[in-house]
């Protein structure tokens, strides 16, 4: 069976993100350069460290907005899905393997791992971050039915400028029968969101956060959604802190 490694480096021509303002972002390709950086750390780490035998894709055509990137990315995976039986791992560039993982063929159902900040919001109790899913060949087909029912929420929903593509998720996650205490797997997603220098304190303040300790952690995510220079600074600084052979 087919294992895949999916990201995307689109182009996105407007704004990424409400608090950065709105409009065409005239710095599209700088943003876009920094995200292949993180990408190419990102899936060297991944040839080290993913176990099994796998293929990656990569999505490289323009959107214009973070809105039709989450559309093109849903349809795509769930386009991939349906065309043969396959595994699907998705990882945002800003996404780094530090340590030997098994995904492929260790579950059963859609998966994701780590809660978001916030943990919860209004209908889902346990909000969990999307940019590591696994979509495995042997999952309910219903689940991509639950998210489908969703996707006209982008012509109109209050979210439609950032969330709504990751509380999609959480509605087909949670749509699975599961207990979250069972489900959850920092280990797997390990939120850095706020690290842009490594200090003992900051470490300590995230390994709280996680509720894991980092030198437990397979995948770090760097969160590139708030600065993208920032983001690939801190995963160099990462490979040298943690003597990642890439």
């Amino acid at each position: 069976m087919k294992n895949y490694l999916v990201g995307a480096l689109r182009p996105v021509l407007d704004t990424w993100g409400p608090w950065k303002g709105a409009g065409p972002n005239e710095n599209w390709q700088r943003d876009l350069d920094y995200y292949t950086e993180m990408y190419e750390l990102s899936r060297r780490t991944a040839g080290n460290f993913l176990a099994g035998e796998w293929d990656t894709v990569v999505f490289r055509s323009a959107v214009l907005d973070v809105r039709q990137f989450c559309i093109a990315q849903w349809y795509a995976i769930k386009e991939l899905w349906h065309q043969e039986p396959c595994n699907i791992l998705w990882m945002g560039s800003d996404t780094m393997f530090v340590r030997p993982t098994e995904i492929f063929g260790v579950y059963d159902k859609m998966k994701m791992f780590n809660y978001t900040d916030p943990r919860s919001i209004a209908d889902i109790p346990h909000y969990f971050n999307d940019d590591v899913r696994y979509y495995p060949a042997t999952m309910d087909s219903e689940v991509w039915n639950v998210g489908e029912r969703l996707m006209r929420q982008w012509y109109d929903h209050v979210e439609v400028k950032w969330d709504l593509g990751q509380m999609i998720h959480n509605y087909q996650y949670w749509s699975q029968p599961m207990d979250a205490n069972a489900v959850f797997d920092p280990r797997l997603n390990w939120l850095a969101h706020g690290i842009r220098d490594i200090t003992p304190e900051n470490i300590a303040q995230h390994e709280e956060w996680n509720r894991c300790p980092l030198d437990q952690a397979k995948i770090v995510h760097f969160s590139g959604s708030r600065g993208g220079e920032d983001a690939v600074k801190i995963m160099r600084d990462f490979v040298k802190y943690l003597n990642l052979d890439i």
